[in-house]
């Protein structure tokens, strides 16, 4: 059963390559429940440097009033910062 999205927030995303498989998934489930989710990558498994992808979901969430990020990486300690 899909949930209304109505009174959903908006979700960004963002990873490293080491949270890239775990990010797919989230997204997938994400989608079902009928989230609106916007993803900055990364897109596969290629090791990339996690400010790319970590940066835009903060910027975004700070633009998006009621919005919320999730970000994912191999220790999660640099992208706490």
């Amino acid at each position: 059963m899909k949930k209304d999205s109505s009174d959903k927030p908006k979700i960004y995303l963002g990873t490293d390559h080491a949270g890239y498989e775990l990010k797919e998934k989230v997204k997938v489930w994400l989608k079902e429940w009928n989230y609106e989710v916007k993803d900055f990558g990364t897109n596969s498994t290629e090791s990339c440097d996690y400010p790319d992808f970590i940066f835009p979901v903060a910027r975004a969430v700070a633009k998006d009033q009621g919005s919320r990020g999730v970000i994912f990486g191999g220790s999660g300690q640099a992208e706490a910062m």
